[in-house]
């Protein structure tokens, strides 16, 4: 599996855990979820996204201490990862179209 592919997969992880909050509520969230998205933090700073670990964090935080912005804090959330998704889309095709690129260097026209 190539690192685009497993960070695609972490963000769509990400993606159906926030979706998921959104459509049951905050207010229902087990502990279960809570360290699902505690992990997905650790996998982020793993790959350098730290900036996302660190808004999925603050969600964590304002879910555990039933803060009001919580709700806020999910929106957040999800615009930054949708964010992060589409660079992480244009990198990868750029590598794609770069490799194309040095292949088609060594052939005659």
């Amino acid at each position: 599996m190539s690192d685009w592919q497993e960070i695609v997969g972490i963000i769509e992880r990400v993606q159906g855990d926030l979706a998921d909050l959104a459509i049951r509520g905050l207010r229902v969230v087990g502990p279960q979820h809570l360290a699902s998205l505690e992990n997905v933090c650790e996998e982020f700073s793993r790959i350098n996204a730290s900036f996302l670990a660190n808004k999925i964090g603050e969600l964590v935080a304002a879910i555990r201490n039933d803060d009001p912005i919580a709700a806020c804090q999910l929106m957040r959330t999800q615009t930054t990862l949708r964010l992060f998704e589409r660079f992480v889309t244009q990198e990868a095709v750029c590598e794609s179209l770069q490799l194309m690129i040095d292949g088609q260097e060594g052939q005659e026209p």
